[in-house]
């Protein structure tokens, strides 16, 4: 099967691997790619679907430098998401607002975050995008996929909207974009 981002796409985002410490989160027709461009490193799935999940672990299973970690969104987000904005904002203790997840993934930090999940309704990608700018290292970089989408980049536009980010938005020839944030050193 062919991954469902663009080739305009596909390159940008390869022009960030390999990398030593790789967070995606999705599993889907383009997780094989990742792989394959960041061999011999350290590749992290984040997923919610266990149809994905299943799918992928029998064709890594054999992968040492591959972990595939489930992941629950809270289905809430989306229907709340002003709400959601203003508890990150003004709430100190957000432990609620990040995926509860089957594994740790905060002990290390990544050099290269892909958020490409969860896919829309009734989910956004406020947690995934979250866990994101905390998982990060000081140099790494989080690509966002669909940022075209009001929600993704209203997220954004709120976690990142400061001074402490170089911000890049990229746009294929379909009027898709990702958004490529890495922090100012």
């Amino acid at each position: 099967m062919l991954p469902l981002l663009s080739i305009e796409k596909l390159e940008k985002i390869l022009n960030y691997l390999p990398c030593r410490e790789l967070l995606v989160f999705g599993l889907g027709n383009d997780s094989i790619l990742w792989l394959m461009n960041n061999f011999k490193n350290n590749t992290t799935f984040v997923e919610h679907n266990e149809k994905y999940i299943d799918k992928m672990k029998d064709k890594v299973q054999d992968l040492i430098r591959v972990d595939i970690v489930k992941a629950w969104y809270r289905e809430d987000i989306k229907s709340k998401l002003n709400d959601i904005l203003r508890e990150y904002d003004t709430n100190k203790n957000q432990k609620g607002l990040f995926p509860r997840i089957d594994k740790p993934i905060y002990a290390k930090l990544y050099d290269v975050i892909l958020v490409d999940s969860p896919e829309g309704c009734p989910y956004t990608r406020f947690q995934s995008i979250l866990t994101a700018k905390y998982a990060a290292r000081e140099d790494g970089v989080i690509i966002i996929d669909d940022y075209e989408r009001a929600d993704e980049r209203k997220i954004c536009l709120f976690l990142f909207d400061n001074n402490e980010y170089n911000k890049e938005i990229f746009t294929d020839n379909n009027g898709k974009e990702l958004l490529i944030i890495q922090k100012k050193i």
